[in-house]
């Protein structure tokens, strides 16, 4: 018999690494980790669908399993009878499947009684806690002494009291927010995937790499669209630099092939969807961050180390690294040329820690002539002549002892001949010009020859390691094997994102009228003026205001129930015009890669298109890392407009973020919460104190200015709520309960 359920389970093992062929797909704050709880064979492919819905405690059976053999790397008959127990097919009467006769010998699962399993029921919140931990002490964690402080395990959930310490302890699971575990739960499909994979993480989590010997600098040349076509120029001097060192030709850009992209995964060790910098970023990087610069984590580990930041194109130090003052870093910038006179010049007077180094006329050059053309190779040839002359620099002052040295481009580009003859190229495709890029490190305790492939995003590890550094948890880049002595490339980490109880409710149906939850069971339905779920179609549901959309619009997954994207053209227009009374605009945004000055809504002329000075009027702006109120008369010739900002919290790359944005004309104040937290207060300028804030349209716009120029807003919408007065405190923290955030 135990050769038949090895077979089985070998069998539902290869199930297990099925293809999802489900239309289905997971709720956007879950993707990451169940996608990757699927790449690492986790979840048997009947798990692979109907994501929301609950969870039978049969194909989680299987799937505990899956995780017990990929965690040890043992089978389970193994396993078994290492613990020296043994299946009893006759324990259950309603079930033949081997995964759940393994988990039962196991201790890991047990019936409901009387010889059954119920596979078909469904599973609590509790249950997949304790089977947590009793998976863990099947791997031999010591789970016992671990505490929690929730308040509702209680009656007929008193037993799960102590197994739910330690998968609390290690991140595996969390409670639902005031102290609440809410152990009858029921558990859906995602759900039950998620903690599966952050169990697996918290037993298969890598040792992260300390370096015993570190150098005591870094430079890193950045050579903005060279891809792979330094071995097809002329370089003396990086031949010369780099021909003791290490060498790929394999690196591979992040897509899109952008530089904005790519300087942000290479400076971030993250991929874009979670940096989220592209070439519109233009204001600091958030301080507060799972993905900071490694100019940000070489700070935290080094207090009073000199570092520097001198480039040719500007966003590098303007919006992918975080303020200067604020990291105490050194910016500056210029031409190639300026460039190179500018680093010779720092190193003159400085010994930098951390040093980036940006040129990039040679992407000037394939744009305007072809990628790999002869102009665009003999122009690598006067950056060879610069990298050549900052490295005589550093050998005159003493700097190349204890130095790492790194070569990388952001991307390549492609070679395309006009009917005229002529010749240009282009990025931010897929190709392999495109993204096939050559990185080399030379220096201390790096090896010589060729090593095999490796993302741009790994440069991050290299750094930090080169340094000392640990690198931050958020990275997804590791260190590739054969770039240092006695260094192999480690299991790649993948994000999973910054824990937020309101992630947590993202793609939940929004509550019915009748249901107990419905947005008039916790204000009252004269409080509100507008109310728009959004649920597949644009409409006011409560008050007298029409809600509208206009332009290319269509309908996803929302906070509650569905949203509307409108990066696409459209925009939506509430008929509630504001005027010298208080009112507040409730809203959920996801955040998509932001260009400059987005409004979030608006009744004004916001973006340049018409540079007409209009009535009075409110805007809420989107400014990279930051929200912007603004009241006022835009392009006055007397500067009549205000504005006011706060920073965003870190994980707004993330998810959904809730805004609050309070118009309180009795005490004549602009409010804005994010988050449900605590109200930031603006006062409004005496001038403007009396005036109506009635804009230059019969409304307000979400998704557009009010020319309707330009309609790209790169954001979703869900849940627009206007209230005619202003919210308090409490009112915030009402809300915050109904999304259930807290």
């Amino acid at each position: 018999m135990r050769k038949n359920i090895s077979i089985v389970l070998a069998v539902l093992m290869v199930f297990g690494t099925a293809v999802i062929v489900s239309a289905d797909t997971p709720s956007s704050w879950a993707q990451a980790e169940v996608n990757a709880g699927i790449a690492e064979g986790l979840v048997p492919s009947n798990l692979q669908k109907d994501y929301t819905s609950p969870v039978s405690r049969g194909a989680v059976a299987r799937m505990f399993i899956n995780l017990l053999e990929k965690s040890t790397g043992k089978e389970v008959n193994d396993i078994i009878e290492e613990k020296g127990t043994a299946v009893d097919l006759s324990a259950f009467d309603d079930t033949e499947d081997p995964a759940v006769f393994a988990a039962n010998a196991l201790g890991i699962i047990n019936g409901t009684g009387k010889g059954k399993f119920s596979p078909d029921g469904t599973l609590k919140r509790a249950q997949i806690a304790a089977i947590i931990n009793r998976v863990a002490k099947v791997m031999g964690y010591e789970t016992e002494g671990y505490t929690h402080e929730f308040t509702d395990i209680t009656g007929n959930y008193s037993w799960a009291d102590p197994e739910l310490g330690w998968p609390v302890h290690a991140g595996i699971i969390n409670g639902v927010g005031q102290g609440r575990f809410s152990p009858g739960g029921d558990l859906t499909t995602e759900q039950a995937i998620l903690i599966t994979y952050r169990a697996f993480k918290a037993f298969t989590t890598v040792e992260k790499l300390t370096n015993p010997d570190p150098a005591k600098r870094v430079i890193i040349f950045g050579v903005d669209g060279a891809g792979d076509f330094f071995k097809d120029a002329d370089t003396p001097r990086i031949d010369e630099i780099f021909g003791n060192g290490a060498v790929t030709h394999q690196a591979e850009a992040a897509q899109p092939s952008y530089s904005g992209v790519n300087w942000g995964s290479i400076l971030h060790g993250s991929d874009a969807t979670v940096h989220r910098l592209d070439n519109s970023s233009d204001t600091p990087y958030p301080m507060v961050s799972s993905v900071p610069s490694i100019f940000r984590v070489v700070r935290d580990a080094f207090p009073d180390a000199e570092m520097a930041s001198i480039v040719h194109w500007s966003i590098v130090n303007n919006g992918i690294i975080e303020d200067a003052d604020a990291i105490s870093i050194f910016k500056d910038g210029g031409d190639d040329a300026e460039v190179c006179e500018k680093a010779i010049a720092y190193l003159d007077a400085h010994d930098p820690k951390l040093m980036y180094l940006h040129f990039d006329d040679i992407d000037d050059m394939g744009h305007g002539n072809g990628y790999g053309s002869p102009i665009f190779l003999s122009q690598l040839t006067v950056i060879d002549s610069y990298i050549g002359r900052i490295y005589d620099k550093l050998a005159e002052k003493g700097l190349l002892e204890d130095t790492v040295l790194i070569l990388t481009p952001d991307h390549g580009g492609t070679y395309v001949t006009k009917d005229d003859g002529s010749s240009s190229g282009s990025h931010g495709g897929s190709s392999p010009e495109e993204l096939t890029c050559m990185v080399a490190v030379a220096g201390k305790n790096v090896l010589k020859g060729e090593f095999g492939e490796m993302m741009l995003k790994d440069i991050a590890s290299i750094v930090l390691y080169a340094l000392g550094v640990e690198q931050p948890d958020g990275y997804t880049s590791v260190v590739p094997s054969g770039v240092f002595d006695g260094v192999e490339a480690s299991r790649r980490p993948v994000y999973t994102g910054v824990h937020n109880i309101r992630f947590e409710h993202e793609g939940e149906a929004t509550p019915a009228a009748d249901s107990g939850r419905y947005i008039t069971d916790f204000f009252p339905e004269e409080d509100i003026i507008t109310y728009m779920s959004l649920d597949g179609i644009t409409k006011n549901e409560i008050g007298k205001t029409r809600g509208t959309n206009k332009g290319a619009m269509q309908y996803v997954e929302g906070y509650y129930g569905s949203a509307a994207d409108v990066t696409n053209g459209g925009y939506i227009l509430s008929s509630y015009q504001p005027d010298t009374s208080s009112f507040t605009v409730s809203l959920w945004f996801l955040i998509k890669p932001v260009g400059e000055d987005a409004p979030i809504f608006t009744n004004q002329y916001w973006w340049k298109y018409k540079w007409t000075e209009g009535a009075v009027g409110t805007t809420l702006v989107l400014d990279g890392s930051r929200l912007k109120p603004s009241v006022g008369r835009r392009y006055a010739a007397d500067g009549g407009d205000y504005s006011w900002e706060i920073y965003l919290p870190d994980d707004y790359r993330e998810g959904w973020v809730h805004v609050d944005y309070i118009v309180d004309r009795e005490n004549a104040r602009i409010g804005l919460a994010v988050d449900f937290g605590e109200i930031n207060w603006f006062s409004i300028p005496e001038a403007l104190r009396d005036e109506p804030f009635s804009g230059n349209v019969h409304g307000l716009l979400f998704g557009a200015d009010v020319s309707t120029a330009n309609l790209n807003s790169p954001m979703n919408y869900d849940d627009i709520i206007i209230f005619n007065r202003a919210f308090t405190q409490a009112d915030v923290d009402r809300l915050a309960e109904y999304y259930q955030a807290r």
